[in-house]
């Protein structure tokens, strides 16, 4: 909504974010996405969230922003990669799939 109402340009994902009650939080990200930066978003909530016992951190090597092998390796190749068919990374469903068992079993025993 933020994003609709002042366009992407001015829009402040850390300082929206950090009005995010973390009760149960999942942050994944492949280290070869260009969309989103390992070193200014993924530490970025980090930086937010520190050492939260209720959020996860999940940083996949080689995996792009859809969660697939990166192909090319380079920033400047990464846009050719959408139109190599390959599947999710199976680490990453595995790793969703756990971390919603286990959100689940902690709401059900609470």
């Amino acid at each position: 909504m933020v994003c609709q109402k002042r366009g992407l340009s001015s829009y402040d994902m850390i300082r929206e974010h950090s009005r995010i009650d973390p009760n149960q939080l999942f942050i994944l990200q492949g280290d070869k996405d260009f969309h989103v930066s390992v070193e200014n978003d993924f530490n970025g909530y980090k930086d937010i969230f520190g050492d939260h016992p209720k959020v996860i951190y999940k940083l996949y090597p080689n995996l792009n922003h859809a969660f697939m092998p990166s192909v090319y390796g380079e920033i400047r190749k990464a846009k050719k990669e959408y139109n190599v068919e390959q599947h999710l990374d199976q680490q990453v469903i595995q790793d969703i799939s756990d971390w919603i068992h286990s959100v689940s079993r902690s709401v059900i025993t609470n």
